[in-house]
């Protein structure tokens, strides 16, 4: 079992790294077929040490227990909870329940169904994970699988801007943008431009933003594109008074939704904010901010097909459930043809719900893997005990790490707002969108290795000998680890 993590901030032997950043856990062994370690091959052979017989399986499960505790032990970092749904995920009549498809028309009879899920399988190899996860988080979210996908896989700020200024520019009807930041900068000025100019060309424009993720935009920003016709939605509207109560005040939309004439949705872990303007790759020389040292590493999707409903609902229920005004009028819900065939769950999470959805998925992706979990996350929780269960560390170099992505088994990926954190899972809205399959699993896998190959190894003995100032900070930010 390969376990790799890609980490902005972490949390191990109890404290947190504040000096450490862009982190990459992974499996230090894989399993024979005859129980017993091999040392991992190909690209990682060069970076592996000899494995020593005799505890292959033990590590294997002992990794991926100690993984999924890690999820559930996020729940007591907070005032709220997190079921364990272990139990849940092992349950062999999950197993056997036929899970349900939709296309552009509906549901899928049960015999297209299962001629679309045994391809699957047989596509995804020797693997359990599908068999038992597909019927677990249908169960739990109430959202079936979406055949008929065309999912495009977008690297880094410019690629993800380019994707989307052009499906903004070829709008005829609608425009539906839900994101946590947005800037008065060299990103966000160019989009309000943009907007404003379709809106004039008779587009409507309708946009959803979080108060507390654009507290540092001016109100003027907001204002202009009102007076040219905008829609404009403050989404629970901050103030810092509203802390005294806490309340939905902690509750903050950190989803990133763009539709497109109910054609073209995009969603991932890009705002709107210069750290974007360029690719990860480059440096920001002479920032005296230290959080715009580098530019952002962050992954994005491009989908179009029957899946996009899905994200227009959730950008319209969002709309109404903030008492936004009536936006009327638009053909919001098209008739969608098939444009791949990708299978996709869009899996969103919100505060009122009992077991998040998004953690559901997790936990359950998780604990049917059985050849590799490479998870890419900006804010993990970790526990010690895993990197004696084998598990390798490394360091992200030359970007800041903000993705929320995760393959598994290589047949499993998905990609979206959500971190793994107390507040991803409690407290805010997110939106993840599940693929499946093993042609997009590929794509996962590549940007997963390139990112590897810029990372360097972090050795636990070296860590434990970190400087005392270290310490200090790490222990004096675990006390707020919840708010963070």
């Amino acid at each position: 079992m390969k376990i790799k993590v890609v980490s902005e901030k972490f949390f191990v032997h109890d404290v947190l790294s504040n000096g450490v950043r862009n982190l990459i856990l992974r499996g230090k062994y894989k399993i024979s077929p005859f129980g017993r370690d091999d040392k991992l091959v190909g690209h990682d052979e060069d970076i592996v040490r000899p494995a020593k017989p005799g505890y292959g399986i033990r590590r294997k499960f002992l990794a991926v227990l100690l993984l999924i505790s890690s999820l559930c032990v996020i729940s007591f970092l907070g005032c709220g909870f997190l079921p364990d749904i272990r139990d849940m995920a092992a349950r062999q009549d999950f197993a056997e329940a036929p899970p349900s498809v939709a296309g552009p028309s509906g549901p899928l009879s049960m015999k297209e169904s299962h001629a679309l899920i045994s391809r699957l399988r047989r596509d995804a190899g020797p693997t359990d994970l599908l068999s038992r996860h597909i019927a677990i988080v249908e169960t739990l979210s109430g959202q079936p699988l979406i055949a008929g996908n065309k999912v495009t896989l977008l690297s880094d700020g410019p690629e993800t801007f380019t994707a989307m200024s052009e499906a903004i520019d070829k709008a005829k009807d609608h425009i539906n943008l839900e994101t946590f930041i947005i800037r008065d900068d060299e990103v966000g000025r160019p989009l309000a431009e943009l907007l404003i100019r379709k809106q004039q060309e008779g587009v409507r424009v309708n946009l959803i933003y979080d108060s507390f993720g654009a507290k540092k935009t001016p109100k003027e920003f907001f204002e202009r594109m009102k007076e040219n016709g905008l829609n404009v939605l403050e989404f629970n509207p901050f103030r810092f008074l509203d802390l005294l109560s806490w309340g939905k005040a902690n509750n903050r939309d950190h989803r990133k939704i763009l539709v497109v004439d109910g054609k073209i949705a995009f969603t991932g872990g890009i705002n709107f904010y210069r750290v974007y303007s360029k690719s990860s790759s480059s440096v920001l020389w002479g920032e005296k901010d230290p959080q715009l040292k580098y530019y952002w590493r962050d992954t994005h999707v491009q989908l179009e097909g029957p899946a996009v409903g899905e994200f227009q609902r959730l950008f319209l229920e969002t709309w109404r459930s903030q008492g936004g005004p009536e936006i009327s009028g638009g053909e919001y819900f098209p008739p969608l043809e098939m444009e791949g065939d990708s299978l996709v769950r869009v899996i969103a999470s919100s505060p009122d719900q009992p077991i998040s959805n998004i953690y559901a998925a997790y936990v359950s992706a998780i604990a049917h893997a059985e050849k590799s979990i490479h998870l890419t996350h900006a804010y993990l929780v970790l526990e010690s005990g895993m990197l004696k269960a084998g598990v390798r560390l490394y360091e992200r170099k030359g970007a800041l790490l903000h993705s929320k992505t995760a393959v598994i088994d290589g047949v499993w990926s998905t990609v979206g707002s959500s971190n793994m954190d107390v507040r991803s899972f409690l407290h805010d809205y997110e939106i993840n969108a599940v693929v499946l399959g093993k042609d997009f699993g590929e794509k996962m896998e590549r940007m997963f290795e390139y990112d590897l190959s810029k990372s360097d190894e972090v050795i636990p003995e070296q860590w434990e000998k970190r400087p005392l100032s270290d310490r200090v900070k790490e222990r004096a930010a675990w006390l707020f680890r919840y708010w963070l």
